[in-house]
């Protein structure tokens, strides 16, 4: 099974899909060990009063947990591949995530692209209704207590975020110094523990 199920890093193209086909393949391997250790226990000792239905009981909680997890992820990420790959070679000067599903208390985002240089995270959104002061503010005091301080902006247009991409790429650096090129992966590290 686990050659059939490819691992995906967090912030490529196709996360958010191959973690939810773990999460059902996880989940489901809960339930079936669960039918089988209530029912091998009825079968052992003719009665539900045995500690292999205890077992089960205490399996549902695992899988329970996987069973929300899996329910809670999108259908599939919205990056497409190949869209990421011209845009990691277009925007060459600029580090590109993808797929990164951030959860705060009010909604749910699904950030198909996420572009970061030493100054600015460029963030697309397909979400029209997008309220982006709350998920700016959200994501700045995340980075804050890692002590980062950057500029957060929100495209719900494609197009103005490729531009902006375009505009960003060619006034940065041709190289970063050591000091910028660790900012830089310092945010990229900290978005990836933002999402899930």
């Amino acid at each position: 099974m686990g050659n059939l199920i490819k691992n995906v890093p967090k912030g490529a193209p196709g996360y958010l899909k191959n973690r939810k086909l773990r999460t059902g393949v996880a989940m489901v391997s809960g339930y079936m060990l669960v039918l089988l250790l209530f029912f091998t226990g009825i079968i052992i000792f003719a009665d539900r009063g045995n500690l292999l239905t205890v077992a089960a009981i205490l399996m549902m909680l695992p899988t329970g947990k996987m069973t929300v997890n899996f329910l809670m992820y999108p259908r599939k990420g919205q990056a497409d591949t190949s869209e990421y790959d011209e845009m990691c070679r277009s925007n060459d000067r600029l580090t590109i995530l993808s797929d990164i599903l951030i959860t705060p208390e009010k909604k749910s985002i699904e950030l198909p692209y996420v572009a970061i240089d030493k100054a600015h995270i460029l963030i697309y959104c397909a979400d029209k209704k997008l309220d982006t002061a709350y998920h700016g503010r959200y994501i700045k005091d995340f980075l804050k207590h890692s002590g980062i301080t950057t500029d957060v902006g929100f495209y719900t247009d494609l197009n103005k975020f490729r531009k902006r991409l375009t505009a960003v790429n060619t006034s940065a650096p041709s190289e970063y110094t050591e000091e910028e090129q660790k900012s830089i992966d310092d945010i990229a590290h900290n978005i990836k523990i933002l999402s899930i």
